[in-house]
């Protein structure tokens, strides 16, 4: 993740995690780590599709998701970033030159 970042010089992350059935201590200090690590690559962080049971893990556990950003799904991630980074929808297409990289 962290040498995809660098390489395509990424302003975003979005970690989907809608099919994550369970979060425990363990991943929850992975993906903490990681968001970290993309941060100080300049590059910011969002969750998407944190299920009810896993919210409610997360804060039984007391973890701080700090200064990650969270969405309920993947469009309305994307959505918000279009419109924060002021790109329009021509014809139902990105405009602005999107990029669109798909996870591996």
């Amino acid at each position: 993740m962290l040498a995809a970042v660098e390489q395509l010089h990424a302003r975003h992350v979005i970690f989907d995690i809608t099919g994550v059935p369970l979060v425990d201590t363990h991943v929850a200090q992975a993906l903490l780590q990681t968001a970290a690590a993309i941060q100080l690559l300049g590059a910011r962080v969002f969750i998407v599709g944190i299920r009810p049971e896993v919210a409610q893990t997360m804060v039984a556990l007391n973890i701080d998701l700090g200064t990650i950003v969270t969405y309920p799904d993947l469009q309305k991630a994307v959505e918000a970033l279009l419109q924060r980074d002021g790109w329009r929808r021509a014809n139902g297409q990105l405009a602005a030159g999107a990029t669109v990289v798909p996870h591996a």
